[in-house]
C-alpha cells in the first residue's frame, strides 16, 4: 500500500494547500467574507454528493478510471478557476470552484470504496488505517506545510497554481499503485444506480444506525475547528503559537494511531474497536479537553489532552468497513454512499452545533454535548450486527 498512501497524501496536500488562505485570496479579489462562506459551504455540499456517487460508480468503472477521471476534472476546473480570478467574473469563478468539488471525491473516496468493497475482509482494518494516514497526512498536515513554504516565496496566487502540479503527481503515484483489475469485480459490483442508494436505509435499518455513528464521530471534528481556537486562546490563555502546537499534537497522535487501531480492529473486531475505543474513548477524551486544561492551564497539558482525543478518534477507522456489511453484498456500495453523505452532513452539523450552543452554554457545554455524541455512538455501535442471509427452511 506504500505507493497509494504516498499518492493519496500528495493529492490531498494539493487539495488542502489552499485551506488556510483561500478566504483571504477571494476577499482580495472582491468577494465579501459572507459570499466566501457561502461559496465554501457550497463546495462542501457538492463534495458530499460526489463522495456518495464515487462509492457507487467505482464498482462499475474501476478505481483506476475513477482516479484518472477525478484528477483530470480537478486540474481542468482549477485552471478555469484560477484563470478567472483576475477577470472579476464572479459567476465563472464560483461555478468553476464549486464544480471542482465533484472531482476530488472521485479520487479520494473512489479509492476508499475500492479498499472497502473490492478487497478481502482479512486485514481490511489495517488497510483503512493506512488510507486515513494518507488522507489526513495530506489534507491538513502536508497541505498546510506546503502552503507555509510556498506562499512567502511565490505569493498566494502563484502557490495556488502550484497545487495543480502536486495534485497531478499525487494522482499519478496513486494510480500507479492500484491493480489493473477490470471493472465490476468489487463487492456489490453491478450497474450503478445512484438514486437507489438512499433506499438502503429503508430496506436495511441497521445501515441508518451505522450512518448515525459516522455522523456522531465526524461532527465534533468539524465543530472543534470553530470551538477549540476560541476555547484554548480566549479561555485557557494559550498564545497563537501554543495553540498551533496543541493542534499539531492532536493531528500527530491521530496519524500515528490510525494504522494501530486499524490493526487492532482486525484482531478484536470492528464493532468492539469503534464502540469502546472510538465512542467511549472519545467521550472521555472530549470531556478531558475541557477539564484538564481548565484545572492546569498551559500548553503541555493542553497538547496532551488534544493528543488523547486525536488518538481515540482513530479508533473509528473501521466504520467504513462495518457499515457496508450491515446489508447484503449487492447493497454494499449503496451503504457506503450514504455513509459518505453522513460524513458530509457532519461538516455542517458540527459547526452549526457550536454556533447555536456556544453563546448559551460556553465551551464547556459544547464539549459536553460532543462527548455525549461520542457516548451515544458507542451505544449504537455496540448493537450493530453484520448482515447474514436467512437460512432456507429444511424440507420435512
Amino acid at each position: 500500500m506504500l505507493l497509494p498512501v504516498i499518492g493519496l497524501a500528495l493529492f490531498m496536500a494539493g487539495e488542502g494547500l489552499e485551506a488556510g488562505y483561500l478566504t483571504r485570496v477571494l476577499h482580495d479579489h472582491g468577494f465579501a467574507y459572507r459570499s466566501v462562506s457561502l461559496l465554501l459551504a457550497s463546495y462542501g455540499l457538492t463534495a458530499s454528493i460526489a463522495a456518495a456517487l464515487a462509492a457507487v460508480l467505482v464498482t462499475r468503472y474501476g478505481v483506476r478510471a475513477m482516479v484518472l477521471t477525478g484528477a483530470v476534472l480537478w486540474i481542468a476546473l482549477d485552471v478555469v478557476f484560477l484563470a478567472a480570478l483576475p477577470s472579476g467574473q464572479d459567476a465563472l469563478i464560483c461555478a468553476a470552484y464549486i464544480a471542482r468539488a465533484f472531482a476530488y471525491p472521485l479520487v479520494a473516496y473512489g479509492y476508499l470504496a475500492h479498499l472497502t468493497l473490492a478487497g478481502s475482509r482479512q486485514g481490511l482494518g489495517r488497510r483503512l488505517g493506512w488510507y486515513w494516514v494518507g488522507f489526513t497526512g495530506g489534507f491538513p498536515v502536508l497541505g498546510a506545510a506546503l502552503g507555509a513554504w510556498l506562499i512567502p516565496r511565490l505569493g498566494a496566487v502563484a502557490a495556488l497554481w502550484w497545487m495543480i502540479a502536486v495534485v497531478a503527481c499525487g494522482a499519478l503515484v496513486l494510480r500507479a499503485g492500484l491493480p489493473a483489475a477490470p471493472p465490476g469485480r468489487g463487492r456489490g459490483a453491478g450497474r450503478p444506480r445512484p438514486w437507489r442508494s438512499l433506499r438502503v436505509v429503508r430496506d436495511h435499518p441497521a445501515v441508518s444506525w451505522g450512518c448515525a455513528v459516522r455522523l456522531a464521530d465526524t461532527s465534533p471534528q468539524y465543530g472543534f475547528t470553530v470551538l477549540l481556537p476560541v476555547f484554548f486562546m480566549d479561555e485557557i490563555g494559550l498564545s497563537a503559537r501554543e495553540w498551533l502546537i496543541t493542534l499539531a499534537a492532536m493531528f500527530a497522535a491521530n496519524l500515528v494511531m490510525n494504522p494501530v487501531f486499524g490493526a487492532v480492529s482486525d484482531r478484536i473486531g470492528w464493532r468492539t474497536t469503534i464502540a469502546y475505543f472510538g465512542g467511549l474513548g472519545c467521550a472521555v477524551a472530549a470531556a478531558g479537553l475541557y477539564v484538564l486544561p481548565t484545572l492546569q492551564p498551559g500548553v503541555v497539558v493542553s497538547a496532551a489532552a488534544a493528543a488523547a482525543y486525536g488518538a481515540m478518534l482513530a479508533a473509528y477507522v473501521p466504520i467504513s468497513a462495518l457499515v457496508p456489511r450491515l446489508c447484503p453484498p449487492e447493497r454494499g456500495p449503496d451503504a457506503l454512499a450514504v455513509t459518505n453523505i453522513s460524513a458530509g452532513a457532519a461538516t455542517v452539523f458540527g459547526p452549526v452545533t457550536v454556533g447555536l450552543l456556544l453563546p448559551l452554554t460556553g465551551a464547556a457545554g459544547c464539549l459536553l454535548v460532543f462527548a455525549g455524541m461520542h457516548a451515544v455512538s458507542a451505544l449504537i455501535a455496540r448493537r450493530l450486527r453484520e448482515w447474514a442471509p436467512v437460512p432456507a427452511p429444511v424440507a420435512a
